[in-house]
């Protein structure tokens, strides 16, 4: 038989092999749903741009942006602590039903209070304020959007990764394109405006987490009660404030580049550095889902630590590195698609935080090796380094242009991957059995 009949059939059964390794099928089904939050949040933001002003739309934007970040703030660490201990825990439902009315509760909490404070922190979004129906829905979208990301912590907890892909990625990309148009069949999208655009996201995200705990329910066997037993909260507490204080250093740099772009170099230079900015992190999202997935196999009763490490450093090495030099190779040229101006004059941005890919996936994934450990204390140390060496580096050197301020962005990362790779190295060997079932954190 000729290698051109067999070829097909080895092939399928390789992939078939690769395809049912949980760490490789977690980081696929994560990358799709990247790439189609990507895709429909590109087609909602355009049809935006042509259903409503450009007035409008900036201020829809800023909505958007305040809830996802209140949202983020408000899981409270909750995320990493389902993850890390669902899987193993003996009683799931009491974590889960406390989690969600924590969270949810929370949420509600701290959007109102940001919308008391809009005149202070926002002017441009007094308006909200002003309205008791947009205070309303502002703050409920926001505490769903809160609880959206909790649910999906849930799904990667018990490796269902699909799940998030269907729920995030497909239902509610769909229900954001669909949305402005059954509010303007309901004739308010023109009267709300800005909030117009603000409540089909806020639909959608609404409905994904209906779904979403309709599936937690049915495929994963959850009993709601509207009850809160904290002591299924306290048990890991000290796990859940410290991964939250890592989630809020996590997101402080990325939120601050930008204004001290601004600050530094004005408005244009802030709008290059930002656009090469998220070009860099849809190359290193893989990277980032990977040690997701490393974290979520680590959580598993059955796990080893070792095969952990071994299979998911497979992974990296056989995804980011040709993502990586496919990267380099395109820096110059993809910004293209955004205008000329910007290839001119971001195209050495872009290609320093094309080359931060890899310190970033180190970062990430040895990141990712402290918390199933439960290595607490290197945890917390090498993401304060992290935000410390971006932030320090990129106000020392903002007057030098962005590319230095994406080098800073580099250093940072590589100096926390460094750091926390050395940790878990130095104490790993003491964890070779850290997957086995146990809602105790120590270290």
């Amino acid at each position: 038989m000729s290698a051109s009949t067999t070829s097909p059939p080895r092939v399928r059964a390789w992939i078939r092999t690769l395809w049912s390794d949980t760490i490789v099928r977690t980081t696929g089904f994560l990358t799709l749903t990247q790439g189609a939050v990507s895709v429909f949040g590109f087609v909602f933001w355009v049809l935006s741009a042509h259903l409503a002003d450009a007035n409008a739309v900036g201020k829809a934007t800023a909505l958007v942006s305040a809830s996802s970040l209140i949202a983020c703030l408000s899981v409270f660490g909750l995320g990493g602590t389902f993850m890390r201990f669902l899987p193993t825990s003996k009683d799931s439902d009491a974590m889960l039903n406390s989690g969600f009315i924590v969270c949810f509760s929370g949420a509600l909490l701290v959007s109102l209070g940001y919308v008391e404070l809009l005149p202070l922190v926002a002017p441009k979004l007094e308006f909200v304020q002003r309205s008791p129906l947009y205070t309303v829905e502002f703050v409920v979208f926001t505490a769903f959007n809160a609880l959206n990301i909790l649910t999906d912590s849930v799904f990667l907890a018990y490796q269902k990764a699909k799940y998030i892909f269907w729920s995030d990625g497909v239902i509610q990309g769909s229900i954001k394109i669909l949305a402005p148009f059954a509010l303007i069949a309901a004739g308010v999208y023109a009267v709300y405006g800005a909030f117009g655009i603000f409540s089909s996201f806020g639909s959608a995200v609404l409905v994904d987490v209906v779904v979403s705990l309709a599936l937690i329910v049915a495929r994963l066997g959850y009993g709601p009660q509207l009850r809160v037993r904290l002591s299924a909260l306290t048990r890991t507490l000290r796990y859940t404030i410290t991964t939250y204080a890592v989630t809020v250093l996590d997101i402080i740099p990325t939120l601050i580049l930008p204004t001290v772009a601004l600050d530094g170099l004005g408005s244009r230079q802030a709008g290059y550095f930002y656009i090469a900015f998220q070009v860099a992190s849809i190359m290193s999202g893989v990277g980032v889902s990977i040690a997701v997935s490393a974290l979520s196999e680590g959580a598993q009763g059955h796990a080893r630590l070792d095969e952990v490490v071994r299979r998911s450093r497979f992974v990296l090495a056989a995804l980011v590195s040709p993502i990586f030099l496919i990267g380099l190779a395109l820096a110059p040229w993809v910004l293209v698609i955004f205008g000329s101006a910007y290839r001119q004059h971001a195209s050495g941005t872009l290609f320093v935080l094309v080359l931060a890919v890899p310190a970033v996936t180190l970062c990430q994934w040895s990141r990712a090796l402290l918390q199933i450990t439960k290595q607490l204390h290197s945890l917390l140390v090498s993401q304060f380094l992290y935000a410390a060496v971006v932030l320090g580096l990129s106000i020392a050197v903002v007057h030098k242009g962005t590319t230095w301020i994406a080098g800073a962005y580099l250093v940072g990362n590589l100096v926390a991957g460094i750091v926390a790779g050395v940790a878990f190295l130095l104490r790993g060997p003491q964890f070779r059995d850290a997957a086995l079932p146990t809602t105790e954190p120590t270290g």
